[in-house]
Formats: C-alpha cells, structure tokens, sequence
C-alpha cells in the first residue's frame, strides 16, 4: 500500500483492504512510503495547484514537522496511514485486537530496492521463516528478485 495513494482515496483503499483480511485472511498490512513522493514533497509547499490535489495533500500537511527532511516526512506520513487504518475501519481494529492482523509501516527507496521498517523485529518474523531466500518488488510489468537481507535493512 503505497501511504499518500491509500490516504487519499481512503475509502476505496481501505474497502479493498478490508475486503484482503476479512475474506482471504490476510495477516499483514505493510504502507510503505516511498523515496522522493510527489504527494509529500508538495505538502510541504504552501502552493495550491487544483482544488482535488489540495484534497490529496491535506491529510498529509497535517502530520508534517517543521524542519523535517523529505525522507523524515515521507516515514511519518507512512506511520499515520498505518495507525489510522485501525480507526477508520472496525474490520481491520478487530483483527489487529484479535491478534489475525499486523500493521506495520516502513519506507521503500525506489533508486536501491531497500525498505526500511520501524518495527524491524516484527517484520524479520514475517520475513525469516520464509521457505524462499528470494522476495520479489514488483515496478509495473517487470518483476526482479530481491533477496530477503536487502528488503529488512
């Protein structure tokens, strides 16, 4: 989940979500953030450019701290998308409270293939008993292999 997309058409997001843990069980949700977004960086300017892109920025202007770097900005928005998942939606607050459903927050780099998390413990227990040594990032239609040490750094 890619947090200024899900932040922003909160509703449909979180439906497809919802839908992910309650009919086909899913047990973990990660919103990632990535490098240099768009959506971030122009939340931090004070220029408007249409009235549904001001709707889009909005949310994410209000979790801004003044002096923060982009990178900083971007893992903050991340972690907000992911905590307010729970208070939008009962479906994913009863799985969390149950114990089916995780939600964790990180940063991918796009320019290293790198995602970084803030709860790294709770991700490498996902990650470590994996049968396979590769995990694949999917970039639109290519696919390229990942071993699992570069994605938990």
């Amino acid at each position: 989940v890619c947090s200024s997309d899900l932040k922003h058409s909160f509703n449909e997001g979180i439906a497809s979500l919802e839908f992910g843990v309650a009919v086909l069980k899913t047990p973990l949700i990660l919103v990632l953030g990535h490098s240099n977004c768009g959506a971030v960086q122009a939340a931090r300017t004070n220029k408007t450019l249409t009235p549904l892109f001001d709707q889009l920025i909005e949310p994410i202007r209000a979790n801004l701290v003044p002096g923060d770097t982009l990178t900083n900005a971007i893992k903050n928005n991340a972690s907000a998308t992911a905590q307010q998942l729970t208070t939008r939606s009962d479906v994913l607050a009863k799985a969390v409270q149950s114990g089916e459903l995780q939600i964790l927050a990180g940063y991918f780099d796009i320019a290293s293939g790198k995602v970084s998390m803030s709860e790294l413990k709770t991700l490498e227990a996902w990650i470590l008993p994996l049968k396979t040594s590769v995990l694949h990032c999917f970039y639109g239609k290519e696919a390229r292999p990942m071993d699992k040490k570069k994605v938990i750094d």
